[in-house]
């Protein structure tokens, strides 16, 4: 489990507020495949509660707050589903990054071994929980895997489990890229 270092409060079932102690990164087995979910971890609460959205949607959870049941669909989830439209990027091992530094980590994507340029963008909830920022930019993924550039600008060392989801990749369709130029024509009227 990681410590969360931002001051963040959850509103719970019964109107109570909580403070979290951590987050911590699960492999959880969907369809034969060991994919990585992230889940908040709380102190001792009366309510049940459930955390961990992403795996929540996709083992297709049904939540009846009326029954207080909750119901994983039984259909197959295929990994299409999960993680390829567009390609999560995880980390390959914990990552310590330095205050007010930037650094490049490895990332992988676990259910597909392409190779290929690719487009990355950087997850906006890295940003959320973290404080760690990722510019957009343009990789080569060998086998699935690659490094990518993250920054970190605060006055603290922050910590990059392993396995977290730190962005997405996309296919680089070079026809797909628009440039303006000196020679571009402006209209006239607007």
């Amino acid at each position: 489990m990681f410590p969360a270092h931002n001051h963040t409060v959850l509103k719970v079932a019964n109107g109570n507020y909580v403070q979290p102690k951590g987050i911590c990164t699960l492999q959880i087995g969907i369809s034969g495949q060991i994919l990585p979910f992230e889940f908040i971890v709380l102190p001792d609460c009366s309510p049940d509660i459930i955390l961990g959205w992403n795996f929540l949607k996709a083992s297709g959870a049904l939540i009846d707050c009326g029954r207080s049941e909750l119901t994983l669909d039984d259909m197959e989830v295929t990994s299409e589903e999960i993680v390829f439209k567009p390609l999560c990027l995880c980390v390959m091992k914990d990552c310590r990054l330095p205050a007010y530094s930037i650094r490049k980590i490895p990332v992988l994507n676990r259910c597909r071994e392409d190779s290929g340029n690719v487009i990355v963008e950087g997850s906006k909830l890295l940003t959320l929980k973290k404080e760690v920022f990722m510019p957009s930019m343009l990789v080569t993924l060998r086998h699935g895997k690659t490094e990518i550039w993250v920054v970190n600008e605060q006055s603290q060392e922050k910590v990059i489990p392993q396995g977290m989801r730190v962005a997405f990749a996309e296919p680089f369709c070079p026809d797909c890229i628009d440039t303006i130029s000196e020679t571009s024509r402006v209209p006239k009227e607007i």
